[in-house]
């Protein structure tokens, strides 16, 4: 209700809320860790006219070590190749979140 309301005041069509459920912070540095960072969170885009839910999406990810896993030699490709912090592991998930998001066309 808080970003309908949100939405109708800033005379929006759309508002994305999300929600922070696990934010745990590396301990270490980028090139040795004994604990990776930790990020868990929701994304959730409403049609302010409609006051309805049009898409989720969600990110839950503890970063591992390349040697843990050889399939995701990508993302540890895409996220620089070294242990992140939790808000770099945040920024990564929600731009890989968002390009999964629908973008309503103008005007509807």
């Amino acid at each position: 209700d808080l970003a309908i309301r949100l939405g109708k005041d800033l005379n929006a069509g759309y508002v994305l809320v999300g929600n922070v459920w696990r934010f745990t912070e590396r301990s270490g540095g980028p090139i040795g860790t004994a604990k990776p960072a930790s990020v868990a969170f929701d994304l959730h885009l409403i049609d302010v006219a409609r006051g309805a839910t049009i898409w989720e999406g969600s990110f839950d990810k503890v970063q591992q070590a390349l040697s843990d896993d050889l399939f995701k030699a990508g993302d540890f490709i895409k996220q620089g190749g070294r242990w992140l912090t939790a808000g770099e592991l945040a920024l990564f998930g929600a731009r890989e979140t968002i390009k999964n998001m629908p973008i309503p066309a103008a005007g509807k």
